[in-house]
């Protein structure tokens, strides 16, 4: 039978299969789509690390009797026990290699070999104060003779809140690095003509690639730290820096460089003093603070190599980027077909709706970023 399929957005939270859809109008809209038996629903975590919500999407859809479905799942998502994901089809795809292909404008510059070595600077961009790799981090650097340009997300009383349970600085020290840090990196236009991305902006995340052509490596606070994680994952936080050809060094939980290297990434290793430095207990700000002195040493290595060296590597990881996207959308053409409707949905904090145009996250099916082969 040939069906006709359609990817729906739902994210990494879980249905509340009690009320089910809050609007009565995208109820019916949405129910429809399940309910036609020549349609094949995909159901699209993005960002669904702990797997719990695959979980759940399929218990929602199996109260319903909904069995015209497969899963997109990102590469690294965790297979809780007693998971029942092998009954239906799956592909696995890496939404973050996506949002670089189709929303920003790549940085093909040269690596500028006529900076000296006491100007180089690292680009930090810390995100939201989640974690020991960002407000502790930025503390050190800010202590430290590295040259370096900032961006902190920062949201007032929430995020003092978020900061003070994962770092022991005193609220006045946070507030200090919030004054000096707070906002876009030299001054730089957080989104651009050509990434057709609207206002919709994520601090920590800018969208104008110049930023990367002012700065000759990216320290990368990932979005996991701790030793208890079983898989390894990378977000856009580090595929936005390879694609824009930089060099970088990742904080993150052991085992995220053989993660990048198994996927074909060059992390620069044979440049640096302490090349398993993925390694360090960076956990809690204790133990970061131990480790800091590898890592300070790691950057300035890296900074102080030969930069047409260095700019090869970037050069061969975006391409590998680029051929690791090309496979992505070559196995979702497959898996549906070539028959797929862009009629998109998404469950996220909007509820159920259509999902906005202009999403930084990207799906594949919004309308301005149906994909090609």
């Amino acid at each position: 039978m040939s069906y006709k399929h359609h990817i729906i957005r739902v994210q990494h939270l879980v249905p509340d299969s009690c009320k089910g859809f809050p609007n009565q109008e995208l109820n019916d809209r949405v129910r429809l789509l399940f309910e036609n038996p020549n349609n094949f629903i995909w159901l699209e975590h993005t960002n669904d690390v702990s797997g719990r919500a695959v979980d759940a999407w399929i218990d929602w859809c199996g109260i319903r009797n909904y069995k015209n479905i497969g899963l997109f799942l990102n590469l690294g998502v965790k297979r809780p026990p007693d998971s029942k994901w092998e009954r239906f089809p799956i592909v696995f795809c890496d939404n973050n290699i996506q949002s670089q292909a189709f929303y920003h404008k790549v940085n093909e510059q040269k690596y500028n070999t006529e900076i000296t070595a006491q100007n180089k600077k690292i680009l930090f961009l810390t995100g939201k104060p989640l974690s020991t790799n960002r407000l502790p981090v930025l503390d050190l650097l800010d202590k430290s003779e590295l040259k370096f340009t900032a961006s902190l997300f920062w949201n007032n009383n929430m995020d003092m809140k978020h900061a003070t349970g994962v770092c022991d600085l005193s609220e006045n020290r946070i507030l200090e690095l919030v004054n000096k840090y707070q906002g876009s990196p030299d001054h730089a236009q957080v989104t651009n003509g050509e990434s057709n991305i609207g206002a919709f902006h994520m601090a920590g995340v800018p969208y104008d690639h110049s930023i990367y052509q002012t700065h000759q490596l990216s320290l990368v606070p990932e979005t996991k730290v701790k030793w208890d994680w079983e898989y390894n994952f990378c977000t856009e936080k580090t595929f936005r820096t390879i694609f824009n050809h930089h060099p970088f060094i990742i904080l993150s939980q052991p085992g995220t460089l053989k993660h990048l290297k198994d996927r074909g990434y060059d992390c620069f290793q044979e440049f640096l003093p302490y090349p398993e430095y993925d390694q360090l207990d960076i956990s809690t700000p204790q133990k970061l603070r131990e480790n800091w002195p590898h890592i300070e040493k790691n950057c300035q290595a890296l900074l102080d190599s030969d930069p047409v060296l260095v700019f090869k590597k970037c050069q061969s990881n975006y391409q590998n980027l680029v051929q690791e996207n090309e496979q992505i959308l070559e196995s979702a053409h497959r898996a549906t077909e070539h028959q797929i409707d862009y009629g998109a949905y998404s469950y996220d904090a909007f509820y159920w709706g259509v999902q906005p145009d202009n999403w930084v996250w990207p799906s594949w099916n919004t309308e301005r970023r149906k994909f090609k082969k």
